[in-house]
């Protein structure tokens, strides 16, 4: 697996010029190692827009996914590519019982669908409501996913500062 996985990690790092290397990335999406699977769909969350055809396959893996990693990494590849036909997966998503899946969901449904007021609500909602997990990754995921999304201050502001006044050095830091 070391081969493939380097190769994925060296297309990542190329990102937009690499888009001729989507269909040997999709291939990977076989490869019986899941850390293999997972920097295959970190590249084509870097080539970005331009892997978009790859966003169907992507959905395919996340729905038969067991590795929770992979899951995620293919949630926010979706995010990244910019596919609106991936929302129906994404939406599906948004119900998942692992806090984490539905975190990056309501991120990457912010990213597929930001124009649409009662999707940006849902959204923000969801990712609000991780800076309240008692989980601390889940709390960091939450900053990421408001630092990385145009969620309007007047929404995120109160949750902020409730969440800095409630939470440990930690997660200050991830804050700030």
């Amino acid at each position: 697996h070391d081969a493939c996985y380097w190769a994925c990690l060296i297309v990542a790092d190329i990102g937009p010029p690499a888009k001729a290397c989507v269909p040997a990335l999709l291939k990977v999406f076989e490869h019986e190692n899941a850390e293999c699977r997972m920097q295959a769909l970190e590249a084509l969350a870097k080539i970005g827009p331009d892997a978009k055809s790859a966003a169907p396959a992507i959905a395919k893996l996340i729905e038969s996914e067991q590795s929770g990693g992979v899951r995620y990494t293919g949630v926010f590849a979706l995010g990244k590519l910019g596919d609106k036909a991936a929302l129906p997966t994404v939406k599906k998503l948004l119900q998942s019982p692992d806090p984490v899946l539905r975190l990056l969901a309501a991120w990457a449904q912010l990213q597929l669908d930001a124009d649409n007021p009662a999707t940006t609500t849902e959204s923000v909602d969801i990712i609000l409501a991780g800076l309240s997990s008692d989980i601390d990754h889940v709390r960091a995921i939450a900053i990421e996913a408001i630092q990385e999304s145009n969620v309007p201050t007047e929404k995120v502001a109160p949750a902020l500062i409730k969440a800095l006044r409630e939470g440990d050095k930690e997660f200050v830091g991830h804050i700030i």
